[in-house]
């Protein structure tokens, strides 16, 4: 029998530390007196880890056939390091543990997924409604937080975290007895379409790394721009919320959409549109109906952005290069594309001075994103004939 809520606990725990750390990593660091280089530099290590250690973790588990244990280890690292997150305050010293948290925390993931995939079998549509708790706990620690932080210091937040790594581990151990490892087959591929699929994967790598680049403007800083704005502070959670409720609902029914409109012209849609999304929250905050109109936009930002180059990587890439496709489209995107923009949008923002100007930087990288989709696109038509024939 499927262990339906043990599964779920660990979507839940896992993105509920989402819903804390990324809405409200900004206060808690301002409240400790560091300013936004700071907050720029310590985000870029927990998206910088996305690069190195899911490749690290999935290496050493396929090399030694205990992904089981690796997955247990991840979850304990987690804990240990996000307890002595709340014992630290100084730069240098948040950066080494944040990288310590982020490195286990970020790795456990991908192997728990390939876990709770095996463990649906034939059912993968069930996988939905184990993932949306991930969702759900998002939404209600963005908007808990919202409210607490109005009461108590931002300072719990390293706590906070600590509570939810404690989830994840505990849910791990809850199924230790089904994590066994499981080999995937190699197929080979011809040449040409091998090449093919490579040109094609690094104009959609060069896109994906903007496009999610962006958003560290958003994740970074968006909580201290609505108060800044003149909002109360637990505003930014209702919108953070809004925003995600939003993308829930279009995951819901995802299929049905690429399946009418198509990934290409899906994926075209999510970087035009978020870069009005962009624009809309650098000059318009500060105006309620249009900010909200702007959160609405999430959806494209991620859901809608997240299907299609799923859809696209799944359509167009070889059999035994996407899972490696889709590591690298983690990899490369929300990591490095993250890790640097992270950095970059903390010189933009310089202790709120820059607000305007660092959302206009986002908006700047959409278009570069949009300009590297053509010859994707160019690309993606000779790899459609050749599977044709």
């Amino acid at each position: 029998m499927l262990p339906y809520w043990r599964l779920s606990l660990f979507y839940f725990s896992y993105c509920a530390i989402l819903g804390v750390l990324l809405p409200y990593w900004g206060r808690f660091m301002t409240e400790l007196g560091h300013g936004s280089v700071a907050i720029g530099q310590t985000l870029s290590v927990v998206t910088f880890t996305k690069i190195i250690s899911p490749y690290i973790w999935g290496y050493l588990a396929d090399k030694s056939g205990k992904g089981g244990s690796f997955i247990l280890l991840g979850g304990v690292g987690t804990l240990v390091s996000s307890i002595a997150l709340t014992q630290v305050t100084s730069v240098n010293l948040l950066m080494v543990v944040l990288f310590f948290f982020s490195f286990f925390w970020n790795a456990v993931l991908p192997l728990y997924e390939a876990t709770t995939l095996r463990l649906l079998g034939g059912n993968s549509e069930r996988y939905g409604r184990i993932r949306v708790w991930g969702s759900i706990s998002f939404i209600l620690l963005a908007l808990i937080c919202g409210f607490l932080f109005e009461y108590v210091s931002a300072r719990w937040v390293p706590c906070i975290i600590a509570f939810w790594a404690l989830g994840i581990l505990i849910s791990i151990i809850s199924i230790r007895h089904y994590l066994r490892e499981e080999l995937p087959a190699q197929k080979k591929h011809s040449v040409g379409l091998a090449s093919e699929a490579k040109r094609f994967m690094f104009w959609f790598l060069v896109a994906m790394f903007f496009l999610h680049g962006s958003t560290s403007a958003y994740y970074a800083f968006f909580d201290l721009y609505v108060i800044q704005s003149g909002y109360h502070s637990y505003a930014s959670g209702l919108l953070i919320s809004f925003g995600v409720v939003v993308e829930v609902l279009f995951f819901l029914k995802s299929h049905y959409f690429i399946q009418r409109w198509g990934s290409h012209l899906l994926c075209t849609l999510a970087i035009v549109l978020t870069a009005v999304r962009w624009l809309l929250t650098a000059f318009y905050a500060d105006v309620l109906a249009i900010l909200l109109f702007a959160q609405f936009l999430h959806v494209f930002t991620y859901a809608v952005a997240h299907a299609a180059a799923i859809s696209l990587l799944d359509k167009y890439l070889p059999k035994n290069f996407r899972n490696r496709g889709q590591a690298l489209y983690s990899s490369v995107s929300f990591g490095l594309g993250g890790a640097l923009a992270s950095v970059g949008f903390g010189y933009t923002w310089a202790n709120g001075a820059g607000a305007m100007e660092t959302f206009i930087a986002a908006a700047i990288m959409c278009t570069l994103a949009l300009a590297s989709i053509k010859p994707m696109y160019d690309i993606e038509r000779q790899l459609s004939k050749s599977t044709a024939g």
